[in-house]
């Protein structure tokens, strides 16, 4: 157990079916199949500062939100949804 936790992510983010990805610069995303294979989940990230359970959570995210998918899907959307479940105070 740590005081704080400070998560911050500079990069692209994608949303799929209602739930966000973190996509990393080595990601080749010329395929919907490969964004959950090449992508960092952030229901993964927010569960793992969950269990860790800090008495303080800060995330930072400053994503680029761009479709790369635009009118080939619908299960990509534009922007970013809700970020839901987050620890106890959190920010």
């Amino acid at each position: 157990n740590k005081e704080i936790a400070l998560f911050y992510y500079s990069g692209h983010g994608i949303q799929v079916d209602g739930k966000n990805y973190l996509i990393p610069r080595n990601a080749e995303l010329d395929r919907e199949s490969r964004i959950k294979k090449q992508t960092v989940s952030m229901d993964e990230v927010t569960q793992i500062v969950s269990e860790a359970r800090n008495s303080l959570n800060i995330f930072i995210l400053d994503a680029c939100r761009d479709n790369p998918f635009e009118g080939k899907t619908r299960n990509v959307s534009m922007g970013l949804a809700e970020v839901k479940n987050m620890p106890p105070s959190t920010y």
